[in-house]
């Protein structure tokens, strides 16, 4: 596929701003053909066009970072490259949709967003001070499994769930642009960056770790597959902790 030759490891290592700038490409694209061909349903399709685009991509990168650091004693030194591309990725993804909601007529982007705004004003209504944390926790943990579960069945289906949090992200960041002027930009950003982050960070380890789990058992040998089922379990674990810490930091930003 195009997009697997342009955004690779090699172009990843020379500059990160390459998938950065690329991705928010590939959404401002997904978001034009979305409103040209699929009326009233753009918020959806925004979602499906960014995933199919980046799901066999980050196939791809999985396998072949696990078979470059197949032999790393350190977990971390295994991981973190593709944990640092996805996060490049992800910031690409919402700055190039975040900036377009800004940018466009008021109407047409309530009209794109519509799906996610009415995400956000649900979670704002579900939330309230004395039992956030509790509700936080669990609601995330539940995309947290199902990012796991659809990345052992599919590969890396988590993409989906992450592609559309990653759109409902960008619509907050663009509707407070929107509310306090292009000036407060960066400020917007920066109120969701600290447990957006961990959010997104774990939602993406269990993901990886469902991804690691289903490609390892299908393309290794049996003594290198059991090392990445361990793997995969640690990977998990790590990212309810940090799911965790996402919830408290969350909560500390609401008081």
């Amino acid at each position: 596929m195009v997009i697997e030759s342009l955004l690779s490891l090699k172009s990843f290592y020379k500059n990160p701003l390459v998938p950065f700038f690329y991705s928010a490409m590939i959404s401002i694209i997904s978001v034009y053909v979305s409103y040209l061909v699929f009326k009233s349903y753009e918020g959806f399709f925004v979602t499906f066009f960014i995933s199919i685009s980046l799901i066999p991509f980050f196939r791809k990168i999985v396998y072949l970072n696990l078979k470059r650091t197949i032999y790393a004693k350190n977990f971390f030194e295994r991981y973190y490259d593709v944990i640092y591309f996805y996060l490049i990725v992800l910031f690409g993804i919402v700055f190039g949709l975040s900036v377009l909601y800004v940018f466009l007529p008021s109407e047409v982007s309530k009209q794109i967003f519509y799906y996610q705004i009415k995400a956000i004003e649900r979670i704002r209504g579900n939330f309230v001070v004395g039992d956030t944390f509790l509700k936080i926790f669990i609601n995330n943990f539940s995309v947290l499994t199902l990012s796991f579960i659809l990345s052992i069945i599919f590969g890396f289906g988590a993409i989906l769930i992450i592609s559309w949090n990653a759109t409902v992200l960008a619509a907050a960041i663009g509707m407070l642009t929107k509310n306090f002027g292009l000036t407060f930009y960066p400020q917007a950003f920066l109120i969701f960056l600290p447990h957006g982050t961990l959010e997104f960070i774990a939602y993406f380890l269990a993901g990886l770790a469902g991804a690691t789990l289903s490609s390892a058992s299908v393309k290794f040998k049996h003594s290198l597959a059991f090392n990445f089922f361990l793997d995969s379990l640690k990977i998990y674990l790590v990212s309810i902790f940090i799911l965790f810490i996402a919830a408290i930091v969350e909560v500390l930003l609401m008081l």
